[in-house]
């Protein structure tokens, strides 16, 4: 998942370290049809380099595409409080089954028909990205790639992704379809195809994962306050990684990184998703037959800023640290983009170089 805030690519969430944008409420522009903008009614393929394919799909397959969730199941994670969010308070029926049919009738409506002019300039794009990602590694980008426009409403005007396609909000294309908005774009839509490329090749995926130091854990329970709380990253969806850090008392300790909903039930004063959303680690401790959050009923965030050893794991190439995929999708983007200027962003120190290495080195590997 990935906002444009504006001409920064960074997201910043969450008081002191995020930053939410106005762009949810960003008007959908009216476009009269020409021949510039003509709707593209049927499914176009972009041919690429080295048999790659970009599929732009039509409004009807993408509203069936946009629920398709077999890779990772994105909707069975949804929480009660976390669809009452999305829906803003208005539900309808009496159950979960209800509500996350309702969500999902809401993201089938959000799906668009493209535009001549859309189309052109999206395409120009991949064509590029392909090329870029190409250096790292042509495995990098997915064989066949599915691309979905949406009008941004069912997910905030965030980039995500689900199983092996894109999905790309209509207000970030006329936002950025211009000279100063095209990098960031560009540089978005690689941050997007690593999601895929994660998703598609776990073997690799736990082996990059490892090098930030988060691991896979089986059997966790999280305990009743962020069964409730817990809010899903179309992007990454499984929690379930544990990562090890030390407490200011000097306790090094197992932990997992949640995001979690700040406030305990929804109002419409509280705003949308981004209003509501924090994140921080968890301690979690071994038990028979796998792993709990300690005082799951209550649970205390350690505080990223007040461990020791997160940040020396993951490095300090990028802010966008809510999962171990965003992590890396921001890390594999800024590789990608270094092939293009030949220079790496000013706060990439000699660590955070290392990392690329490291990232490189494995995905680029048979």
């Amino acid at each position: 998942m990935k906002i444009i805030f504006n001409a920064s690519y960074i997201l910043l969430i969450c008081s002191a370290l995020f930053i939410i944008s106005s762009c949810k409420n960003l008007q959908k522009t009216q476009q009269t049809p020409t021949s510039s903008t003509a709707a593209i009614s049927t499914s176009t393929i972009q041919q690429l380099q080295d048999g790659k394919t970009v599929e732009y799909m039509t409004q009807t397959a993408g509203q069936s595409l946009i629920l398709k969730d077999e890779l990772e199941p994105f909707f069975n994670e949804l929480g009660d409080l976390e669809l009452e969010i999305r829906l803003m308070g208005d539900l309808k029926g009496t159950d979960r089954k209800a509500h996350i049919q309702q969500f999902k009738n809401q993201m089938e409506a959000s799906v668009q028909v493209w535009q001549a002019e859309e189309l052109a300039f999206v395409k120009e794009i991949f064509e590029e990205a392909y090329v870029l990602c190409k250096q790292i590694t042509p495995e990098l980008f997915p064989k066949n790639l599915q691309l979905i426009l949406t009008d941004g409403s069912e997910e905030n005007n965030a980039f995500y992704t689900r199983d092996a396609a894109i999905i790309i909000p209509r207000p970030t294309i006329q936002r950025m379809n211009n000279d100063k908005g095209r990098e960031q774009f560009l540089k978005t839509m690689i941050h997007e195809v690593f999601h895929v490329y994660s998703r598609l090749h776990p073997n690799k995926q736990r082996q990059l994962y490892e090098a930030i130091g988060y691991e896979k854990i089986e059997n966790l329970d999280i305990g009743s306050f962020l069964q409730k709380h817990k809010l899903t990253n179309p992007d990454g969806v499984d929690y379930r990684f544990k990562i090890n850090v030390v407490k200011p008392n000097g306790d090094a300790v197992p932990t997992i990184l949640m995001i979690y909903s700040k406030h305990p039930t929804f109002t419409s004063e509280n705003g949308g998703f981004f209003q509501y959303l924090a994140y921080d680690l968890f301690e979690i401790e071994a038990v028979d037959k796998g792993w709990k959050v300690v005082n799951g009923d209550a649970p205390t965030p350690l505080g990223i800023q007040k461990v020791s050893g997160f940040r020396e794991q993951i490095g300090n190439n990028t802010d966008y640290i809510i999962h171990p995929d965003e992590i890396l999708a921001d890390n594999v983007a800024i590789l990608a983009m270094s092939k293009k200027t030949g220079k790496l962003p000013s706060r990439v120190d000699e660590e955070g170089k290392k990392l690329l290495k490291r990232i490189e080195g494995i995905v680029s590997t048979d």
